[in-house]
């Protein structure tokens, strides 16, 4: 985990950066629907305040729901996901 201190002095926290790729990546532990928008809610925060032209992706222990993928892909975000053997993505 990363952390940020704003201006403010608050501190963001995020998961990862991939520098070579210009990608923040917030993790997950569930694909649950309110996961998701906490992750998307969360990206969007680190992004404006951190790496404002930063790829954005999420990254999850599994392959979500197709309409969880449409939520993703709608706000121009990449989806990592986990099968137990392997991770995919960003897709």
């Amino acid at each position: 985990m990363l952390t940020a201190v704003l201006p403010s002095g608050e501190r963001l926290v995020y998961d990862a950066f991939d520098e070579r790729e210009q990608l923040l990546i917030e993790a997950k532990s569930s694909n649950s629907r309110a996961d998701v928008r906490m992750a998307i809610g969360q990206s969007l925060d680190y992004q404006l305040h951190i790496k404002p032209n930063a790829q954005l992706s999420v990254l999850l222990p599994g392959k979500p729901s197709e309409t969880i993928i449409e939520v993703l892909h709608a706000q121009g975000m990449g989806l990592i996901y986990g099968d137990g053997t392997a991770f995919h993505g960003p897709e």
